[in-house]
């Protein structure tokens, strides 16, 4: 059987959910790859090391499209896999696809925002969606298709078994995702404030971490709403360092409004957390059962679940193991890859 030669289109090399699949796919599928990004290098050396070709190109160039055709001519490409469509990216896309169509090559998109596609039916031959939220409101559902991000877990597994010996001195819950205004940060400050206030839980300690894209006086309005019993970390975590931090949490608080996928909830789990999340986009969909899910912005379902949680040991420490356990199967880069492959030899 002919080797799958597969352009890999990515707006960014930034680490991210997607790009992390993105690098599991390239390494799990036994396809020639070869990667086409537009900014930040954060994942080029990996991606080299894997033996992928990587090339950076402007996207907003006017021969960017001239340029993409040149590439896929001489790589004799037979299928553009693009990753990050939907939204603001399709103007991308309508500039290139039809040219690329042209030369007889597969199109196959995964968006990253819940948005609906809007191609015409001859431009796009396959969608391929994290979760079954992202499913949902795509128009195309005979081309769509669910495949969940997969991951490379044996980095999560080192830290993961280098953590069982460290114990807290508190009770740790934890936030740790992008800081701003639309992932609501401040619904997890309202619960700490709530269980400060009831005075009977003071070793427990909240945490509110990552770095803060609301800008300076958001970071300053979280700061004054939250009591002493708060932590707030405003910083970049990645690689190990952010492994780390939710590695140290007992419970793992993201009451988040806007994930079409969730790599934090993954990375919580891959930790073997417990969750508390809003039922609301993908977070249902990527924690799975077993975890406390509450209607959206209901604040008192999420401080009865924090409570519940923070004085039954023995239900956080079980919905951790099975996190721990199903994690492993559900968001395996093996597994995702092994799909991927199955899907592109159906394009052929």
């Amino acid at each position: 059987m002919k080797n799958i030669r597969v352009l890999q289109l990515t707006s960014t090399l930034r680490i991210g959910g997607a790009q992390l699949a993105l690098l599991s796919l390239v390494k799990e599928t036994k396809c020639t790859n070869v990667i086409v990004y537009s900014e930040c290098d954060d994942m080029c050396e990996d991606l080299k090391r894997l033996g992928v070709k990587v090339i950076k190109l402007q996207f907003e160039e006017d021969d960017f499209p001239d340029k993409l055709c040149e590439i896929i001519k001489s790589e004799r490409i037979d299928i553009v896999h693009w990753h990050g469509g939907g939204g603001q990216y399709n103007r991308f896309c309508y500039r290139f696809v039809p040219k690329i169509k042209d030369l007889g090559v597969k199109f196959v998109e995964t968006p990253h925002c819940a948005r609906p596609n809007d191609f015409p039916d001859d431009m796009i031959d396959a969608i391929v969606c994290s979760s079954n939220y992202t499913y949902s409101i795509q128009q195309k559902k005979s081309k769509s298709v669910v495949i969940p991000f997969g991951f490379d877990y044996s980095e999560y597994d080192r830290v993961y078994k280098d953590h069982l010996k460290f114990k807290n001195s508190k009770l740790q819950i934890g936030r740790l995702g992008r800081v701003e205004p639309i992932k609501i940060p401040h619904d997890t400050i309202k619960v700490a404030n709530i269980v400060y206030e009831c005075g009977v839980f003071q070793d427990v300690e909240f945490i509110v971490a990552g770095f803060v894209s609301g800008g300076l006086n958001y970071a300053f309005e979280l700061a004054r709403l939250s009591r002493p019993n708060t932590k707030l970390l405003f910083k970049t975590y990645t690689g190990e360092e952010k492994l780390k931090l939710i590695n140290s949490f007992d419970i793992f608080l993201y009451p988040t409004s806007c994930e079409s996928f969730g790599l934090s909830f993954v990375e919580a789990m891959f930790m073997g957390k417990p969750i508390i999340t809003y039922d609301h986009w993908a977070n249902k969909d990527t924690v799975g059962p077993g975890n406390i899910i509450v209607p959206f912005q209901d604040i008192r379902a999420l401080f009865a679940a924090t409570i519940d949680l923070i004085t039954n040991k023995e239900k956080r420490e079980r919905i951790g193991l099975e996190n721990l356990q199903i994690s492993r199967e559900r968001f395996s880069g093996k597994i995702f890859g092994q799909r991927m492959l199955n899907l592109y030899e159906s394009l052929r």
